[in-house]
């Protein structure tokens, strides 16, 4: 821990594109907390992330991407409501469900058949995937059930040994998890008020009613 404090972000992101190439888990900040991320397309990483969090592999894992011309190759299509929210808030905490493409497989999304994804406001989760060309998982580095980091050592404390590479890059900025919305029906629906409120969405689309079909 006290090594990796030394060395330059930069350095520390190319070594965990590193691990990430050769199959395995690493620590990231992100702008909301600390997450936990492999290749979204390595089904043996994956399931060691479901195995470190102690959670089950039914549920389905977010995905972070570095740029929105890399949703073409993970969604079915771009609703016009996902559009609009996208140019309001990404890059930031806001994650979109979207109906999965075909390159995005069961084991990352529980067997359904949408996907959850973001960009966010963070240099170090947006460089890690533009340079790999690839989705990175998304989820808070934390046991199922506890408090999500907000710091590498928080990071390093709950986790050890459990994953292959932490990246130190300082405390997170936002400490709360980003808020979900689904478009994957043509409207937005939000599924978890997060670091961006009901009221900022609203501004932008109509939400869809609770218990509308």
């Amino acid at each position: 821990m006290e090594q990796m404090l030394c060395k330059p972000v930069e350095e520390q992101i190319l070594e965990a594109v590193k691990v990430l190439v050769s199959g395995g888990v690493i620590v990231y900040p992100t702008d909301t907390v600390y997450g936990i991320g492999a290749f979204y397309d390595d089904e043996s990483a994956v399931n060691r992330i479901y195995s470190i969090k102690e959670r089950q592999n039914i549920k389905a894992l977010p995905l972070i991407i570095g740029s929105t011309a890399q949703l073409d190759t993970l969604v079915d299509c771009i609703p016009e409501v996902a559009k609009k929210l996208i140019n309001a808030f990404w890059p930031g905490a806001l994650t979109l469900v979207f109906k999965r493409s075909i390159s995005v497989a069961d084991f990352i999304t529980g067997g359904k058949n949408t996907v959850a994804i973001r960009v966010p406001d963070h240099y170090t989760p947006k460089r890690i995937s533009l340079l790999s060309g690839k989705a990175i998982c998304a989820t808070s580095a934390n046991i199922a059930g506890r408090e999500s980091a907000k710091t590498a050592r928080q990071a390093f404390s709950e986790l050890g040994q459990r994953v292959d590479y932490i990246i130190d890059g300082g405390k997170a900025r936002g400490g709360v998890e980003s808020t979900v919305v689904d478009v994957s029906g043509g409207n937005a629906n939000i599924l978890r008020e997060g670091a961006i409120s009901q009221k900022s969405i609203e501004k932008h689309v109509i939400l869809e009613k609770k218990g509308a079909n």
